[in-house]
């Protein structure tokens, strides 16, 4: 991704369910959120498919019962630290991640970024 044109990108983790980077896209939007960081625009979206991330934009990537708990429970660990509004994520039918913005939800707040902060790392 970032030999792509996406320098910030992060680097893959695994998290506490063996499960890879945390991701979202909230509805209604284009913005991928990838470790806490969104990503979007026409530069992000021509690496995601060269790359073929999140399915190259072609098919939603499969995700694991694992990886949907540990979801479940990283939105539970946000409420938990401040953030009652966010959302618990949505996995649509055909496959993939989303997530509802969350009723006066800001993601750049300090207290979403402190809380991701403490989540990421449990």
């Amino acid at each position: 991704m970032r030999a792509h044109g996406v320098p910030n990108f992060p680097d893959p983790t695994k998290g506490p369910g063996g499960e890879g980077m945390p991701t979202s896209m909230s509805t209604g939007s284009s913005t991928v959120t990838v470790e806490g960081i969104p990503f979007s625009g026409p530069v992000f979206l021509a690496a995601e498919k060269t790359c073929k991330l999140f399915g190259g934009g072609t098919a939603p990537v499969p995700i694991s019962e694992s990886q949907r708990l540990a979801l479940f429970h990283f939105a539970q660990c946000m409420r938990k630290h401040g953030v009652p509004s966010y959302p618990d994520p949505i996995f649509p039918a055909g496959g993939g991640i989303m997530q509802a913005s969350g009723a006066g939800l800001n993601r750049d707040s300090p207290a979403v970024e402190h809380a991701a902060g403490v989540c990421n790392k449990t």
